[in-house]
């Protein structure tokens, strides 16, 4: 009997850990104040918190307009629109757990004045002024990035240029949208550090930086996150890639500690499509902008300007 109470005590506490490990990775967490993050001298943003502090400083001197839609499953979801040019939009999707202001803080002015467009900061669900009590990796807020350019196409009309972005989770949240039915107007998809699916980044972090076996624990998060609605393995930015038409732009950093540079290596392979990459030698996780402005402006600028209707 004492070899049955072990075993059924073994199951609980198994369970027990997989099902706070589920809400430690899944559920919505704190925003990001990176204010503080960039002050630390250990923080990889440290070296460019001067920048930083400029993006941030111009983006709070524009007059953007709270917006709200609802999302697939009923969520109210929030962004802010900077009007530009009315005839072109670029979308701009945070990574986990951070917010835009955070991760486009550099780059908007870049894509408002230099390029003329129009921006649309989105809010992720779980994130900010956005409902949702779990973050699902991409999993259903790529229907979200659905959402958000029909709502685009609807407020600036069907023949809009536009363009969806986004970092690290927010890149391969944009890039699993490719295969849904993306307005017609979407000419094309910028993805900063993005991985190849959820059930591969998170086995990742879990061995490099918990140091944890698959078995259990990511079983065990795979089936309370069947549970909840979003199943890993439901998603994958590689099958996405390899069915879409549309021109994708990928950046990554070499130095990236959190979502291995190979991630987009295997992107950028699965693509069937036309198809860019951009490698920052010294950028980390979300840098490449930060560590090569000059360059990767000018290959963005080259990518959005041969993909526009409207000139």
């Amino acid at each position: 009997m004492i070899w049955i109470y072990l075993s059924a005590a073994l199951v609980v506490t198994l369970g027990l850990a997989g099902y706070l490990g589920f809400l430690f990775t899944f559920s919505r967490g704190p925003g990001v104040d990176l204010t503080k993050q960039m002050q630390r001298k250990n923080s990889i943003y440290y070296p460019h918190r001067h920048i930083i502090a400029e993006g941030v400083a111009w983006l709070a001197q524009q007059e953007l307009e709270d917006v709200y839609i609802t999302a697939k499953d009923g969520l109210r979801l929030h962004g802010r629109f900077l009007p530009g040019r009315s005839d072109r939009c670029i979308i701009m999707i945070h990574g986990y757990r951070s917010a835009g202001d955070k991760d486009f803080s550099c780059a908007c002015r870049f894509y408002r004045e230099e390029l003329g467009m129009s921006l649309l900061i989105t809010t992720q669900r779980g994130s900010g002024k956005s409902e949702g009590r779990f973050v699902t990796f991409g999993i259903k807020e790529r229907y979200d990035a659905l959402c958000w350019a029909e709502y685009v196409q609807e407020r600036m009309g069907a023949d809009v240029d536009l363009f969806l972005t986004g970092v690290s989770m927010g890149a391969s949240t944009v890039l699993m949208s490719a295969d849904l039915p993306l307005p017609a107007c979407v000419r094309g998809i910028i993805a900063d550090c993005g991985f190849t699916s959820p059930e591969d980044i998170i086995a990742d972090v879990m061995k490099k930086r918990l140091h944890l076996p698959k078995f259990p624990m990511l079983n065990l998060l795979k089936l309370f996150a069947r549970m909840a609605g979003f199943p890993l393995d439901s998603a994958d930015a590689r099958k996405s890639l390899a069915v879409t038409n549309i021109p994708v732009q990928l950046i990554h950093g070499r130095c990236d500690a959190f979502v291995p540079c190979r991630m987009t290596e295997e992107n950028f392979a699965a693509a069937t499509g036309e198809k860019y990459v951009f490698y920052s030698e010294p950028a980390g996780h979300g840098c490449s902008y930060l560590c090569d402005q000059a360059p990767l402006e000018e290959q963005i600028a080259k990518f959005v300007t041969e993909h526009l209707k409207n000139s």
